[in-house]
This record gives C-alpha cells, structure tokens and sequence, in this order.
C-alpha cells in the first residue's frame, strides 16, 4: 500500500468526516463540480531519512488536506475532523508504519467562482498543512 492509500484510509474510515463528505476524498485536485463539501489532499515535499550513507527506510511527508464547504461554518467543522482524525496518528499495523502525525499551519481562503455544488455561489476552504513520517 502507497503513504497515498493510507492516508486515504484513514481520512474515509473516520466517522466524523465520512459524516460530512462521505466519499468525497480526492488526491491532488476534486473533480469539476464535485458536490460539497469535500476534501482533497496532495503532496507538499518528501524526503528521506539518512544515517551516514544508510537509507533509514524513514519518510517524512508534508501533506496538504483542503476542506472545501459551501459555508465558513461547514468548513470549519470539517477542518476540525480532520485535525482530530489526524492528531498524534501513529499506526505501526499498516504499510507502510505510520510512525508519527504532526499538524503544522492552517489558513483560510475563498473560491469566489460561482460552483453549482455551492448553490451558484462561492465557496470556501481551509487548508491544513501535516507533517506526517512514515517507515517503509
């Protein structure tokens, strides 16, 4: 399983969230006139950890994760899911180990676009930055 699946697991098996967006998870971009709210998640940087000249088999990974609603107050809500679904997150059973999950920076923006999935108005989104470490 990719870092990528992993995430994506743990962001649809959550309750809370799967409560607000359902199945809407999306990698690198939602789809045009994808129904709100929604998530979307992509890579920011990754790297590895070495040792001298030893791969440590260690990966940090920033991830972005945008909440994405038709209201400040619905994305908010789901911003906040996501940062409890995700806060302190360590799962040595999947593959690759999750080995540590840190929240980093969050900021706020608004999609003045006119989208249908927000009744013809715009829409507006949190982005939530983590850095999340990984062993494969």
């Amino acid at each position: 399983m990719s870092e990528e699946a992993v995430l994506f697991s743990r962001l649809t098996g959550d309750a809370a969230i799967a409560a607000i967006v359902g199945t809407r998870v999306y990698p690198v971009e939602a789809p045009e006139g994808a129904a709100l709210p929604h998530l979307v998640y992509r890579l920011v940087s990754d790297g590895r950890v070495r040792a001298m000249t030893t791969d440590t088999g260690v990966t940090p990974r920033r991830v972005q994760i945008t909440a994405k609603a038709a209201g400040f107050d619905g994305v908010a809500a789901l911003a906040n899911a996501v940062k409890a679904a995700l806060k302190d997150w360590r799962d040595p059973a999947s593959n690759p180990v999750v080995m540590g999950c840190a929240f980093e920076t969050a900021f706020d923006g608004f999609d003045e676009r006119r989208s249908p999935a927000a009744g013809g108005a715009g829409s507006y989104r949190r982005n939530l930055d983590f850095l999340i470490t990984y062993r494969s």
